[in-house]
């Protein structure tokens, strides 16, 4: 949808994908579930093959990171509960 508003995508003149865009319908279900489906006897089979290849095209926004520490990698590193770990954490973490 976002394309759409951002005026990022230009749609071929094709009256039917036109017609079958036009009558795609929201529906907010329970739980705050959103569904997008045509009318009854409607279709929206040109309109479902256009937005998913544009979905598929479109750029992905990557709005977490992740970030882990070195010694966690490290510590990880060595798998857990073996003797070089063991020996490695008492190194680490001497009080």
């Amino acid at each position: 949808m976002s394309l759409f508003t951002a005026s990022r995508v230009e749609l071929v003149d094709c009256p039917r994908l036109i017609d079958q865009l036009c009558g795609l319908r929201r529906k907010v279900g329970s739980g705050s579930r959103e569904t997008v489906d045509h009318l009854r006897n409607g279709h929206d089979d040109i309109a479902n093959s256009v937005c998913g290849l544009l979905w598929r095209l479109a750029p992905v926004q990557r709005t977490l990171q992740l970030v882990i520490p070195e010694r966690v990698m490290q510590r990880a590193a060595f798998g857990p509960y073996t003797a070089r770990n063991r020996a490695w954490n008492a190194e680490r973490f001497r009080a």
